[in-house]
């Protein structure tokens, strides 16, 4: 019984905003008490601190890590309660020069960047209008007056917020080539099915000869995230399965159990020291490790899997209403 916690994340113009109000409405009447946390980088562009230096992203991040613990510790923690994030730590990412900035700047926050990935419990990345519908953000630029991007600028900030969330066991994108309408019930679908635990992600694997030396030199931590996995297959009880995942990156650690009931499927990040007792209470099958390179291309969110002995690529059949098919 834990608060589940939902990013809203995306380029510019991709109408966070709005969603997040409709489906906040949407689960009040639902039942949920749903609390919402305010775009950080929005409210100090709008109280005159904009700058673009290192210094201004380092007090985004600063106030957005407190301003989301201050949220969090004031919330009953059970099962009917959501929060609804405008953003989150990981979007500071996308508005600096490179990830080594990225790096410096998390020196300022007790919390490193895997556990921040991990700490969200769904992400849903909407995509730009200027990566979807150019004409459509031409129009809508003006809408926000924090907003000075011209459409070029808009892309790669689309792009390389995409890129900043890789990784994320929970992460979806949504285009913005449809009515609003159509776009907040694709949304609202995801989101009870999530609620719901219900493990109908169409998920296609294939094999691939590549190996992860073959790779290294198309991708870094700019635009994607390569994790080192470890999966501990637990015994299973009355047909209930039960995965304990160990998730390295940068030499820091999270832990994750994952619960498969039929068709019903739980993933929430646990503490150390649930992972310990999780791990003494019940008898283990199998341990697999394998690295783990996420990116996005055309809009589609690919996992590769670097085990010992092959590599697959993984990536959900019809994501975000784009069927187009792009391997490596």
């Amino acid at each position: 019984m834990s608060v589940t916690k939902i990013v809203f994340t995306g380029g510019p113009c991709a109408g966070k905003t709005i969603i997040i109000n409709m489906i906040k409405e949407y689960l009040k009447e639902k039942g949920y008490r749903v609390i919402c946390v305010p775009e950080t980088a929005t409210e100090l562009i709008n109280s005159e601190l904009k700058d673009i230096s290192i210094v201004f992203q380092t007090n985004i991040l600063k106030l957005q890590y407190f301003k989301e613990k201050l949220f969090e510790s004031n919330t009953i923690n059970d099962s009917k309660t959501i929060i609804l994030y405008d953003r989150g730590i990981l979007d500071n990412k996308a508005y600096l020069n490179s990830y080594k900035e990225f790096d410096y700047i998390m020196k300022y926050i007790p919390l490193s960047e895997i556990n921040a990935l991990d700490k969200y419990d769904l992400v849903l990345d909407l995509l730009s209008l200027a990566t979807c519908n150019e004409e459509a953000y031409r129009i809508h630029m003006n809408s926000n007056p924090a907003r000075s991007e011209t459409l070029n600028q808009a892309r790669i900030k689309d792009r390389k917020t995409s890129n900043a969330w890789v990784g994320h066991r929970n992460m979806r994108l949504f285009r913005s080539n449809m009515s609003l309408d159509e776009e907040f019930n694709i949304i609202k679908e995801t989101i009870d099915s999530f609620l719901n635990n219900e493990n109908n992600k169409n998920v296609a694997c294939e094999n691939i000869n590549k190996t992860l030396e073959e790779m290294e030199e198309q991708f870094d931590d700019n635009n994607s995230r390569l994790i080192d996995v470890e999966k501990i297959y637990l015994k299973p009880i009355n047909n209930c399965y039960y995965e304990l995942e160990k998730r390295i990156y940068k030499n820091s650690t999270s832990y994750i159990l994952n619960i498969y009931d039929n068709n019903k499927y739980i993933s929430k990040k646990i503490t150390y020291q649930e992972y310990i007792e999780l791990m003494l209470k019940f008898e283990k099958e199998e341990i697999i490790n394998y690295k783990s390179l996420n990116y996005v291309r055309n809009s589609k969110l690919y996992e590769i899997k670097f085990y010992n002995n092959k590599t697959t690529i993984n990536y959900i059949k019809e994501d975000c209403k784009c069927k187009k098919k792009v391997l490596i």
